[in-house]
């Protein structure tokens, strides 16, 4: 299971790179697996595995839940710094330095390794299509309805989300059989989705492929559809929104592709009533499903009175002020660009440890949304 993970993230990687340009700023990634060739020429991969596949000097990266926002995805690498320093000693690496580019594809790499679906199970797939009435209209081995195609017809490299696309895209037609029929709507949970696929894939006989390579979805184009196809018409926070703001509920979408698909799928009914269900083809519902998932990472603005209180609880004072060994805060008034100052920190961070252990300080620790607030009374501090 790993080392097909680890494949395909390897051959996304390298999709991306060779056709799409690097992500700036802090805003949704254009390609959030790009941060893997970061990943490589930083020698992360000299003390980190993913999903099994490397070394295990560090926790494996692909079993952490590296969930949050870009400044809490940065304050969780800031925090575990003096142990990486000390294991880095060990094996005679350095710190390496980052640019503002850099470090927003590594972090948007690290949060998107979640993202990638566990193999489903063929076994458990089989009672599904049974248990969820597939078998009503599909049909395998001679056994089946024929409203729907048999099995044999699909193809044998059929994608999750080409998968779930296609159920999506059928949505009226089914939600019109299965009332005909008096049948319930199959909702699916946990890892049912990958299951069934399995299932499918296992009686397939269509070795025609679709496409040469899927790559996952664009956060950033998924934002664009979003508005495009007119779901922030419903799914908004103003008081003509008929749908829940996704927003508010954005940790829900921190999950694999086929459960977000799920997500979706067990909401159609509902958003069929209450209006024509957008259809999607080629790259579209992928890009939908990964701007869902990004929902929660990136920062809004930060508190600059919660701000000032992290400033003083983590003594920021003793070496950033006008008497101090390092830069005036004030200095940077003005300055908010989340990337670049997560990136001069993260650069710094080998200096400060010396200093903090000069001065007998303790390593300063951010919880989630600190540094974002910290950042914001940093941009707004007075000489």
């Amino acid at each position: 299971m790993s080392r097909q993970k680890l494949l395909c993230l390897v051959l996304t990687s390298i999709f991306l790179i060779l056709f799409f340009p690097v992500a700036k700023s802090q805003t949704l990634p254009e390609n959030p697996t790009d941060g893997f060739r970061v990943f490589i020429d930083k020698e992360c991969v000299r003390c980190h595995a993913i999903w099994g596949e490397g070394e295990k000097v560090g926790p494996d990266l692909g079993k952490v839940s590296l969930k949050g926002s870009f400044l809490d995805l940065a304050g969780y690498v800031w925090n575990q710094f003096p142990y990486m320093q000390q294991r880095m000693g060990s094996l005679r690496l350095e710190w390496p330095k980052f640019t503002s580019d850099e470090l927003s594809s590594l972090v948007a790499f690290l949060y998107t390794l979640q993202f990638f679906d566990v193999t489903g199970n063929p076994d458990s797939g089989r009672v599904l299509f049974n248990e969820k009435g597939c078998m009503n209209c599909h049909s395998y081995e001679g056994k089946g309805g024929k409203k729907g195609p048999d099995l044999s017809e699909f193809k044998q490299d059929l994608s999750p989300i080409l998968m779930v696309q296609a159920m999506w895209n059928h949505v009226p037609e089914m939600s019109s059989l299965l009332q005909t029929g008096g049948s319930a709507w199959p909702s699916f949970q946990n890892n049912q989705l990958m299951d069934l696929l399995a299932f499918i894939r296992q009686k397939a006989k269509n070795t025609e492929r679709e496409v040469s390579f899927l790559p996952l979805g664009s956060p950033e184009q998924g934002w664009m559809l979003f508005r495009e196809r007119g779901c922030s018409n419903c799914h908004g926070s103003g008081p003509k929104s008929i749908a829940p703001d996704l927003k508010r509920n954005s940790k829900k979408y921190y999950t694999s592709m086929t459960k977000i698909g799920a997500i979706l799928w067990n909401s159609a009914p509902m958003m069929w009533k209450k209006g024509e269900v957008p259809k999607f083809s080629g790259q579209e519902l992928a890009d939908i499903i990964s701007y869902l998932y990004f929902l929660d990472y990136t920062d809004r603005v930060g508190d600059s009175k919660k701000g000032g209180k992290v400033y003083s609880d983590k003594r920021c004072s003793d070496c950033h002020s006008t008497k101090g060994p390092a830069i005036d805060f004030s200095q940077l008034k003005g300055k908010d660009d989340a990337v670049e100052l997560a990136t001069q920190m993260l650069n710094h961070a080998p200096v400060m440890q010396k200093t903090v252990e000069e001065k007998k300080i303790p390593w300063p620790m951010f919880n989630p949304g600190e540094l974002r607030d910290l950042f914001r009374f940093i941009g707004l501090k007075k000489k």
